[in-house]
């Protein structure tokens, strides 16, 4: 007996949940993502840093993020004090 795997209904259907979850997670965190915003601008200009931290794959996220910030990328700017404990 053999089982036939529809590819294209499986790739679908993926895209389909992913973005239930994308729409859902917009919404649901919106607000807190705006209040999160102010607060880190606040403590950067009050001349304070983000602090990034983490266990396992977050830790490696907080080693990610903290230099995104200290480093000029795309746009020229000062660089914005964080750093990272792992």
């Amino acid at each position: 007996m053999t089982t036939q795997f529809d590819t294209d209904r499986f790739f679908e259907a993926e895209f389909v949940e992913h973005r239930a979850v994308a729409e859902a997670t917009h919404r649901a965190m919106k607000a807190d993502f705006t209040k999160l915003l102010a607060q880190a601008v606040a403590t950067i200009r009050n001349g304070g840093k983000i602090m990034f931290f983490g266990n396992g794959g977050s830790a490696s996220d907080a080693q990610h993020l903290a230099p995104e910030l200290t480093v000029r990328y795309i746009k020229n700017r000062p660089a914005i004090a964080a750093f990272a404990i792992v």
